[in-house]
């Protein structure tokens, strides 16, 4: 998830919160104020239906009030030239009414309190001075599955806050998320393979076949997204991808496509050789031993050893034909190099820290 920003949002959104129960309607209304939002307490949904009669930029709503769907309706009813955003909160053990799908996001209960304020301060950025209503028909319906709460309701935050997307639940577990796929009927599924993630995505692909899958996967887990694309999925984002790139492979799903595959991490480049290491392997690589570089750097025998093993080591190179080899890419020998040793390969390797000088008496 990302870190809550500091300072005030960019625009202090009037949040109406509507909920039975009043210290967590007060708690989550002291929480706005203190970040500079301006919200209006509701304790029964009619009293949220009056107040929304000065319609809110977002809502904070508890499912328990909306179980015949006519508060989330008459939420999304106001307003002229947009929709508030619809936040709905629920107790991770309760039944959700099928007026559950009416939210841009479900909170399960108990909820990380920075979650709601990022995604109200998402939003605000969003909004802007004089925002559009989002263009282009419905948004795009998502169901977001993690075991880890933190990662659930940190992607479920991010895709909120995009005008193109209604997070339409969230679940902790493969069952729930093909429960929530029945009930809510989303059009794509973001789905982390620690569920574990195979067997859900074939669960949901039976239940819904409409649906499809992103699967989200660990940071270099590019065998799990081959797994999960194998059970059903369009395609894979790793977790060390930043939020564009979600956000870009749940446009490309929904629209029928897939993601660009993930790439693993380049390797490390090789390290750079300090002056000393290049002269020695430059030295060895024209047939040079270690007594011969010695003499002609001026320094000990025990010292040319270290340089040449640091410099094999960097370089990668186990024989003395790759020590040539890599010489010959630098243009370090140009049309002149000597002639290699007699014998096997495997008997020219350089062991671990030693010379091969052996094979140059």
């Amino acid at each position: 998830m990302t870190p809550l920003a500091d300072g005030p949002p960019a625009r202090r959104l009037a949040v109406l919160v509507a909920d039975p129960d009043p210290d967590t309607a007060d708690s989550l209304a002291a929480l706005l104020r203190l970040r500079g939002h301006t919200p209006a307490v509701a304790r029964t949904a009619a009293d949220a239906v009056a107040a929304a009669a000065t319609p809110p930029d977002a809502a904070v709503y508890s499912l328990a009030l909306d179980r015949t769907g006519d508060l989330s309706a008459a939420l999304r009813a106001v307003g002229q030239d947009r929709r508030p955003l619809l936040v709905a909160v629920t107790a991770r053990t309760a039944a959700r009414p099928a007026s559950a799908a009416a939210a841009d996001l479900v909170l399960l209960k108990p909820f990380d309190p920075a979650a709601l304020l990022d995604t109200l301060d998402r939003f605000a950025r969003l909004l802007g001075p004089g925002r559009p209503p989002a263009a282009g028909g419905r948004p795009v319906r998502v169901l977001v599955a993690s075991p880890y709460p933190v990662e659930r309701i940190g992607v479920a935050a991010l895709l909120a806050a995009d005008p193109g997307v209604q997070v339409c639940g969230e679940a902790d577990d493969g069952p729930e998320a093909v429960a929530l796929a029945r009930a809510l009927a989303p059009d794509l599924a973001v789905v982390d393979s620690a569920l574990p993630g195979p067997p859900a995505v074939a669960g949901l692909r039976r239940q819904r076949p409409g649906c499809r899958v992103l699967a989200l996967c660990g940071r270099d887990d590019t065998l799990g997204v081959d797994r999960m694309v194998a059970a059903g999925a369009a395609g894979g984002v790793l977790k060390r991808a930043e939020g564009g790139a979600l956000l870009r492979a749940v446009r490309a799903v929904a629209a029928g496509g897939a993601p660009d595959p993930p790439a693993a991490d380049a390797p490390p480049a090789p390290a750079a050789l300090s002056p000393q290491e290049e002269a020695v392997l430059r030295a060895v690589a024209g047939g040079y031993n270690n007594k011969e570089v010695a003499a002609r750097m001026g320094l000990s025998i025990k010292t040319v050893e270290t340089y040449k093993a640091r410099a094999v080591k960097k370089a990668g190179l186990r024989t003395r034909a790759d020590v040539v080899r890599y010489a010959c890419r630098r243009g370090w020998l140009g049309a002149d190099v000597p002639p290699l040793p007699a014998g096997p390969d495997a008997a020219d390797r350089f062991p671990d820290g030693a010379s091969a000088d052996s094979r140059h008496p």
